[in-house]
């Protein structure tokens, strides 16, 4: 996520860290020709402040194949 405000790099920030590194979390995709409801979870991501209103996140994202969770 390049060039990103203060106010959306928080908000990216926040989801990661409320999942922990370890849970899963639903992603709903609106192609029809892939499953739509994916489940990843994110272990790590760093965060960069470029310059006023300027941030980077990088972040790393696993696709769980077989979720354990409920949609």
């Amino acid at each position: 996520f390049s060039n990103r405000s203060v106010r959306e790099a928080y908000s990216i920030l926040h989801f990661l860290e409320s999942r922990l590194g370890y849970k899963q979390f639903v992603y709903y995709h609106q192609d029809n020709l892939i499953m739509p409801n994916r489940v990843f979870y994110c272990p790590n991501w760093s965060h960069t402040f470029n310059y006023k209103d300027s941030n980077t996140i990088q972040a790393t994202f696993i696709e769980v194949t077989i979720p354990t969770v409920n949609f």
